[in-house]
């Protein structure tokens, strides 16, 4: 069977670890009680603004939504998480699929991402963590899709993800510099030097205007939150413990992780999306925990 015609059918045995996802969720989400950080964010909903010192606006947002319309109990608070977290599963098969991979490597795929101790800890906390993930991994399915099937559709839903994805945290600014930076030294260089990509570049910049603009009246907010974060919490994470957590995080995931990376960055046939092996290794340079 051609491979475009076995997508279908790919995509359907993705759906399966995605319930996976969500069931262990529902099962484990009701009997831990609210992290400390979960109440900063739920209140956020009766404060709602562009933004704020600590985050920008989309989780106060969803915040919102949870609260008016599932109420105030732990189980209601996880239930975004649990569905962006089975989202992340499903984009995390589907990227799978366009880089050729049949069903052993979408369940060596899912599983991974499912179990691996970073994902399980923060995939069902009421947090940006996990929507913040969701965005990053969503910009990557776009930008392969839009490699193997050029429909320039996928660049201008890229500029919407990036931009919703930097109102929710920070860190997305980092991940798309380091994209550029990947692409402009890769062989997709010419990627750039596409017309859509500046309309794409325009949704990002008229999704997230209304937060810098707030960010610009209340005299830049997040750099005095993280310079007091910074000498009050990361000045005791050194760049090197820093990125030994990256590591211990994924678990056994990691040798998948790693193994993938290797080959993103030597394989012949995966050599159009090497510039994201460029910038998953770029990351570590632009950012730390604390964002």
């Amino acid at each position: 069977m051609p491979y475009k015609n076995r997508k279908s059918t790919y995509v359907y045995f993705v759906l399966i670890f995605v319930f996976i996802k969500v069931v262990l969720n529902l099962f484990a989400i009701s009997h831990f009680g609210f992290h400390r950080d979960e109440f900063l964010h739920l209140v956020l909903a009766d404060h709602l603004d562009w933004g704020y010192k600590e985050v920008p606006p989309f989780i106060a947002i969803l915040a919102k939504i949870s609260v008016t319309c599932f109420g105030n109990s732990v189980f209601a608070a996880r239930l975004f998480p649990t569905l962006f977290g089975g989202l992340i599963v499903l984009l995390t098969g589907l990227i799978v699929i366009e880089f050729g991979g049949k069903k052993f490597a979408i369940t060596l795929a899912c599983l991974s991402l499912i179990f691996a101790p970073a994902f399980a800890a923060s995939d069902y906390l009421f947090q940006p963590v996990v929507f913040d993930q969701f965005w990053w991994v969503l910009t990557v399915w776009l930008l392969v899709k839009y490699l193997n099937t050029t429909d320039v559709r996928y660049l201008y839903w890229l500029g919407a993800a990036v931009g919703f994805g930097v109102l929710t945290k920070y860190t997305m600014l980092f991940f798309a510099a380091s994209l550029v930076i990947g692409i402009l030294i890769s062989k997709q260089r010419k990627l750039l030097f596409n017309k859509h990509i500046l309309g794409a570049a325009f949704i990002t910049i008229v999704i997230v205007l209304p937060n810098l603009i707030w960010q610009i009246t209340h005299h830049m907010p997040v750099f005095t939150h993280m310079k007091t974060l910074r000498e009050q919490q990361l000045d005791y994470i050194t760049p090197t413990d820093f990125i030994k957590q990256q590591l211990l995080v994924n678990g056994v995931a990691l040798f998948v992780w790693l193994n993938g990376l290797a080959f993103l960055i030597f394989s012949f046939r995966l050599r159009n999306f090497q510039f994201l092996a460029l910038a998953y290794a770029l990351i570590f340079f632009f950012t730390d925990d604390g964002w």
